[in-house]
């Protein structure tokens, strides 16, 4: 599939996903068409892919979707009794069966097969988009750059017109979601954060045809003016969703889209900002873990220590370590954590997410799923180094700030969870690797020419 082709399809679809996935269970209707459409968009490069050479980059991505594939794959795997009877965490289970005067069948190591399914189909969207982009030249993936932010002003405006009207608002759009607050497309204010988050090193990415040669282009005042005012408003964006890891997280984003700036005008970072990074990155982790410890409507509920996240941590923790080294299965959280807590502690409460997807994480996978993060992590540092080391390079340095985002609001949130998040992730991980030559991308579209 050519690349012209390719965005025709990978711009709709994105759109689509951030504007239909923007919950996970309270969005079951869009989410369901978005991983169909994902499916058959998927079955349709498959059918239309030819031989060609990997770019930096891409092969690793494809490794760790064999990885997750492998992974679903060993969790829905049936075992036989003796086996999965001897897994840590399944003793209530055997108990059960031989209640019933039942001899234990064979059962697979997820506890929740439907949910670890489900887990599956969720990730379509992810591969879709880099499956749409990864192979594309520069010259194509500069189009994501004014989707990107487009939307995210449209998500901003949509967010800030939810504020102005009153909490019954139509354009508030799911049932269960935070009225009163600006949650754009989304169910929860988290999320919006996350996106607007994700926009801004896209918008410091406008900047860069602005610097060329080390010099600031004169003529270029006026757009850099508007850049400006782009990145001031929809840094205001996150500061009006009272996301609290939204907040914690700008000022590192901020700094990054310094250092893009400073790395398109000067076409290199200076040490000690390399090391001034760092450290801030290790100050917004402390910040964001410490905005996750108690949530806000714990406190205005006076129900503070069954409702702090911290406790919420706690309890997932000791579950994960019943569970090692297997896991319990994806998509079996809520089961087992409704198993564990006492009802009368938060009667009005429901507990969907350890609001820390990596303990989740870590529940459901158990070490192989540590594994699979282990490599994802030391993909993403390598593609990192490439991105933040080329010279035509704006948009993976971009996306990797943007990935960043993810990864440091997850350990107070689930954002890759609903399908928008994933998408755009998804985009950003394929923008990461590195583009086709302009050269290449010629001399496909010739011999394509020769085969009409």
């Amino acid at each position: 599939m050519r690349s012209r082709t390719r965005n025709f399809v990978a711009v709709p679809y994105l759109l689509l996903c951030l504007v239909l996935g923007g919950a996970s269970a309270a969005g079951i209707l869009g989410n369901l068409f978005l991983q169909l459409l994902g499916a058959l968009l998927a079955i349709a490069l498959l059918l239309t892919g030819r031989s060609r050479h990997w770019q930096p980059g891409e092969r690793g991505l494809w490794l760790l979707v064999g990885g997750w594939l492998l992974l679903i794959a060993l969790q829905l795997a049936p075992l036989p009794p003796g086996l999965w009877s001897s897994l840590p965490g399944r003793d209530s289970i055997v108990d059960g069966f031989r209640s019933l005067g039942m001899s234990l069948p064979w059962l697979s190591l997820s506890l929740s097969p439907d949910g670890t399914l489900r887990a599956l189909a969720s990730t379509l969207p992810v591969v879709t988009m880099i499956a749409l982009v990864a192979p594309t030249s520069v010259r194509y993936r500069q189009f994501f750059l004014p989707v990107v932010v487009g939307f995210g002003i449209v998500a901003l405006l949509v967010g800030l017109s939810q504020v102005a009207g009153s909490a019954n608002s139509p354009l508030y759009f799911y049932d269960v979601t935070n009225r009163g607050y600006t949650v754009g497309f989304f169910a929860n204010r988290n999320h919006q954060a996350t996106l607007l988050l994700m926009t801004l090193p896209f918008v410091a990415a406008l900047a860069t045809p602005l610097l060329q040669d080390g010099r600031y282009r004169q003529e270029g005042a006026a757009k850099a003016v508007v850049i400006a005012v782009l990145f001031a408003v929809i840094s205001g964006g996150v500061m009006v969703t009272g996301s609290r890891a939204g907040m914690a997280i700008l000022p590192l984003v901020i700094g990054f889209c310094v250092l893009m700036v400073r790395k398109d005008l000067a076409g290199s970072v200076p040490r000690s900002w390399i090391v001034a990074a760092a450290l801030f990155v290790l100050a917004a982790i402390a910040a964001v873990g410490a905005s996750g410890i108690v949530t806000r409507d714990a406190l205005a509920k006076g129900n503070v220590q069954a409702s702090t996240r911290e406790a919420i941590w706690n309890e997932t923790g000791r579950l994960a370590l019943e569970f090692e080294p297997a896991g319990s299965g994806l998509g079996s959280f809520v089961a087992l954590y409704r198993m564990n807590e006492d009802p009368d502690d938060r009667p009005d409460e429901f507990t969907n997410h350890a609001h820390n997807d990596y303990l989740e994480w870590l529940l459901e996978t158990g070490f192989p799923g540590l594994l699979l993060l282990a490599a994802f992590l030391l993909w993403y540092a390598l593609a990192v180094r490439r991105s933040w080391t080329s010279t035509d390079s704006a948009l993976g340095r971009a996306g990797s700030i943007a990935i960043g985002v993810v990864l440091l609001h997850s350990m107070v949130d689930y954002p890759v969870r609903t399908a928008a998040i994933a998408a755009l992730c998804g985009l950003c991980a394929a923008l990461m690797v590195s583009a086709r030559p302009p050269s290449e991308e010629g001399r496909f579209r010739k011999s394509a020419s020769r085969r009409l």
